[in-house]
């Protein structure tokens, strides 16, 4: 049994040579493909965020009732939308999603660390005034 192979080994195999090449090149100009589609949804989104909100009429609104400045862009109104439904219901799963079709990137360097930290301090405050 040791020297027995499985069924589909041929299919599982390394391939080499002209076969191997060819299925390289079409995986990089798949990926290629796909990079670039990922840039112009980016430019296309990153472009309209930049807008006035004042050339929108709803996004108009909000930015009134939110007391924004009324050449506020629109990438101000949506964050500050998501971050206001994001605090009533404690997910911020809709901005990190916008931030990640935008290309940015989340801050990580010890900002998590940092409000835990604070938090805590608040919350021993508190005790301690309270006893």
């Amino acid at each position: 049994m040791a020297g027995k192979r499985p069924p589909n080994a041929e299919a599982t195999q390394f391939r080499t040579g002209d076969e191997q090449v060819k299925t390289a090149r079409k995986g990089g100009i798949a990926s290629g493909k796909k990079r670039r589609e990922k840039k112009t949804v980016q430019r296309i989104l990153s472009d309209y965020l930049d807008e006035d909100a004042k050339n929108n009429k709803v996004l108009a609104k909000l930015a009134d009732a939110a007391g924004l400045d009324e050449n506020a862009s629109v990438k101000e109104v949506i964050v500050l939308k998501f971050l206001i439904n994001s605090l009533k219901e404690g997910d911020l799963s809709d901005l990190e999603r916008l931030m990640k079709l935008l290309g940015e990137q989340k801050e990580t360097s010890g900002a998590e660390e940092k409000l835990d930290a604070l938090l805590k301090e608040m919350d021993d405050a508190v005790k301690r005034e309270t006893t």
